[in-house]
This record gives C-alpha cells, structure tokens and sequence, in this order.
C-alpha cells in the first residue's frame, strides 16, 4: 500500500559514525519514530521550520505519560 503524499522532500544520505546513529536509533523507537522522522523533527526544530504534521501526529500517538499525567488519570 502506497504512502500517503507527504509534501515536496529531497532525499539525503549521509556517513553517521555508529555510535551516534544508535543513539539516534532508540531515541526515534523510544518516541515512535523512524529513523528519518527523527531526525527530519530534529532538524526542523533547530533550523526554526515547523515539524510535518505527519511527524507531529505519529510522535504525540507514542509519546509517553508522565506520572502525574497517570495519576490524574485514575482518579
């Protein structure tokens, strides 16, 4: 099933030293991200762009609870 459209992007591929890349890697599971989400939401944040709405919508679907957040919840 094909993606659905996502806005004009270029591709980019690039050399990250392991160990960086790894770090990448859980940081992106830990919040429900590909790798290319992540670091797309990265550098938009730094370059002041707003983050794709389709990262936004994935990254808020993942993104854990507090634990003050859990227990508002339960009461």
């Amino acid at each position: 099933m094909p993606q659905p459209y996502r806005g004009n992007r270029t591709h980019v591929s690039m050399r990250v030293p392991d160990r960086i890349i790894d770090k990448v890697d859980r940081a992106a599971a830990r919040e429900g991200l590909t790798r290319s989400e992540y670091i797309t939401r990265f550098l938009a944040l730094q370059h002041g762009e707003p983050v794709p709405s389709y990262i936004q919508a994935a990254s808020d679907s993942h993104q854990p609870r507090l634990p003050d957040q859990e227990a508002r919840m339960s009461a």
